[in-house]
Order: C-alpha cells, then sequence, then structure tokens
C-alpha cells in the first residue's frame, strides 16, 4: 500500500471517528435533556427519520470501529 492511500485511510478513520463521538454525545445530550428525552425514539430530525436511540447506538459502534482501525493502521 502506497503512503499516499495509506494516508489517507488514517485521515479518513480518523474523520469517522471524531464525527461518531460527536454525533454519540450530540444524542445523549438530547436524551439527558428532561424535555428531549420522551422523543427518543422519534426520528433525529426532519431529515434523518433514523429514531435517535438508534442513531446514538450506530454512531458509537461506527467510533469505536473507525478508533480500533485507526489504531492498526496507523
Amino acid at each position: 500500500m502506497t503512503l499516499k492511500i495509506r494516508r489517507l485511510i488514517v485521515s479518513l478513520l480518523k474523520s469517522i471517528w471524531i464525527w461518531g463521538l460527536l454525533t454519540w454525545g450530540y444524542v445523549i445530550a438530547s436524551v439527558l435533556d428532561p424535555v428531549t428525552a420522551p422523543s427518543q425514539t422519534a426520528p433525529l430530525s426532519y431529515y434523518v427519520w433514523i429514531p435517535t436511540n438508534l442513531v446514538g447506538v450506530s454512531a458509537f459502534i461506527i467510533s469505536f470501529i473507525a478508533f480500533v482501525l485507526w489504531e492498526s493502521f496507523k
């Protein structure tokens, strides 16, 4: 694998890891807020029709996998 491709993969994995953590943090903040806590089974937004709790779990899993792969490529 060439150095450029390896650096690209590492950069993409790092950005996916950060995006996943930020998304997970957003979902946790919305679930812990007493006003929005009852709507955790509702869609995340008008454009994302996936339930909020499923987005949070998926973001955490994607973030974990990206971190493990990032560390293995580093």
